[in-house]
């Protein structure tokens, strides 16, 4: 007799194959897609080799947002998933035909056994210049379907972050309910990932799990989800599950206006004139929206250009880097994961020892802890990673010593507008 499918026994599937990659270096896109309940979408599509993170949330709703709230019918919110993934790895194109292997794009407000407008399939798009390969992805959709294509194709007007529980839910609750079978993930992935990443892609159950248990368990073995216990078995990169966005009103609240239109609306904070352009204390960096961890003063420097600077992040998967076209120029703007607060821009002329990258960080979107704080702001497990004595040559780097305080080593610095 088949065990039940919530049995965390039948789950005992391969580590994401994106812990693989080191996306560190990586341009990221972005692009929220709905496919019915968000924890399933989130569980599968992260494990597309390319997709650097995830974030489950609300999207093209307005006001404030809960998973009650959403799910009720109270609000026009979509359940949807915010992915990153790198455009040099896997295109769009293929993220898209993946994604519509993976739902019923048939049905309007229909997935799995959930019903109504919050289920509804969805892509949603936050650049003009995806549009025209989302298209090229419908065309394909329909020389493939026979019938009307339900599935919306917007830009993305809001997105308000999940409930920190319901962040890579189905990792945490492997016996928990996923709309879409395991196989159909496999099947896609054989037909669209691009060869270039068949290499890293995620494996199936192997064959002598099935054997031992017989074909017809092994039939439910492939609809199971994946197990939080098999990525444990390796490394894993930092992930910011507990760290949420909160709704608009108690951002509101809680941050200052320059704190708010930074974080929320790309503004940016005069140079040198900012709380921690000349802070070298030890300690940690985190999100000012959302707490999450983001840098440290091991990494800062004084690079001249009147922001704080680092030469990276305490762990990659904690922020996103993407095109920025704004104000005439080419820049790559970071961003929080988790809040998808903006922070500033990273730029390649950074200390050469240290990689090259300088992240130019608007104060106004951190909250420094101090290194004696860390313990009681409940980010204890940082201080083994940063020393305890400051450091004072963190404030000159050898590439930027002669640069006298306050003047740019070259005029570009002066104008990054983090």
């Amino acid at each position: 007799m088949a065990k039940e499918k919530s049995d965390p026994s039948l789950t005992g599937w391969a580590p994401n194959p994106n812990q693989e990659i080191d996306f560190s270096h990586r341009v990221l896109k972005e692009i929220v897609l709905a496919g019915g309940q968000f924890w399933a979408v989130q569980a599968w599509m992260t494990r597309v080799p390319g997709v650097a993170c995830s974030a489950a949330g609300y999207a093209n709703g307005i006001g404030d947002a809960s998973y009650n709230r959403v799910c009720y019918g109270q609000s026009d919110y979509v359940l949807a998933v915010r992915l990153y993934y790198a455009p040099e790895l896997l295109s769009l194109s293929s993220l898209l035909d993946i994604f519509f292997a993976l739902i019923d794009p048939l049905h309007p407000d229909h997935q799995g056994y959930d019903w109504g407008r919050q289920y509804r399939s969805g892509i949603y798009y936050s650049q003009e210049e995806d549009i025209p390969e989302i298209t090229a992805a419908f065309e394909r959709l329909r020389s493939r379907l026979d019938g009307r294509i339900c599935t919306e194709f917007l830009p993305l007007s809001s997105f308000v972050p999940a409930e920190d529980y319901h962040q890579h839910y189905l990792d945490k609750n492997p016996g928990g309910y996923s709309q879409i079978p395991a196989r159909n993930f496999y099947q896609a992935l054989s037909l669209y990932l691009p060869d270039n990443l068949k290499a890293v892609r995620t494996a199936a159950p192997t064959g002598d799990q099935a054997a031992a248990a017989g074909e017809e368990q092994a039939e439910v073995q492939n609809d199971a989800v994946p197990s939080a216990a098999a990525e444990a078995a390796s490394p894993k990169p930092a992930q910011p599950e507990t760290f949420v966005r909160p709704d608009d009103r108690t951002l509101r609240q809680h941050l200052t206006p320059l704190e708010y239109e930074v974080t929320q609306h790309q503004a940016t904070e005069p140079p040198f004139r900012n709380p921690y352009d000349a802070e070298f204390r030890p300690g940690l960096y985190v999100d000012r929206v959302s707490g999450q961890p983001l840098f440290s003063s091991e990494d800062k420097y004084d690079s001249g250009c009147g922001w704080p600077s680092f030469t990276r992040p305490v762990a990659a998967q904690n922020i996103v880097q993407l095109p920025d076209h704004s104000h005439g120029m080419v820049r790559t703007e970071v961003r929080s994961v988790m809040a998808n607060s903006h922070l500033g821009h990273v730029f390649e002329d950074g200390p050469a020892s240290a990689g090259g990258l300088r992240y130019c960080i608007n104060s106004a979107a951190l909250r420094f802890i101090p290194y004696e704080e860390l313990a009681q702001e409940g980010y204890g497990q940082w201080q083994e990673q940063i020393r305890p004595d400051p450091d004072t040559t963190k404030s000159q780097t050898t590439e930027q010593a002669d640069a006298p305080a306050g003047v740019p080593e070259t005029n570009n610095k002066g104008a990054d507008q983090s």
